[in-house]
């Protein structure tokens, strides 16, 4: 019983739960403002601007959504584009738990192509949807992410 008490304890001290945390605490948070008509969101890191656009800005329940994301290098003379590894992106309710709706990710000379859908809310316009894309600046982890609102009423 010592032996178990002791193992438990130094499991405790060594750190043996759950090192999420510790990645979370490191990982840059970008939030993406997006305009009015949530046709575009963009955000500022270190030089590099972030843009998603969205090829359905009212958001449709139970439909295919696309989203399109750039990088571009400021600190160029030409406005450089940034290639955009390790994506990984999905959907969840913001202020609600509506489960995490993943998104396919593929890579064209256009940007990165972000592919899924949302499930359907009853409180419709009110429901606020937080696009999670997690990405890496050069080294960094980054979690890039915009609030939408499902702009359609559902019957």
């Amino acid at each position: 019983m010592r032996y178990i008490s002791f193992l438990f304890a130094l499991c405790i001290v060594a750190g043996c739960a759950d090192n999420s945390a510790t990645s979370n605490a490191e990982r840059v948070e970008l939030p993406l403002q997006c305009d009015e008509k949530q046709i575009t969101c963009s955000g500022l890191y270190k030089n590099t601007q972030y843009k998603l656009t969205l090829s359905e800005p009212n958001l449709p329940a139970l439909e295919p959504l696309s989203f399109v994301l750039q990088a571009t290098d400021l600190e160029s003379e030409k406005a450089e584009s940034v290639s955009i590894k390790g994506i990984e992106a999905w959907f969840e309710g913001r202020d609600m738990f509506m489960g995490e709706h993943k998104l396919s990710v593929e890579y064209s000379s256009e940007g990165v192509m972000l592919n899924g859908i949302i499930p359907v809310c009853v409180t419709g316009s009110d429901m606020v949807w937080r696009l999670n894309i997690l990405l890496q600046h050069g080294q960094e982890p980054l979690r890039a992410y915009a609030d939408l609102r499902s702009l359609t009423v559902h019957e």
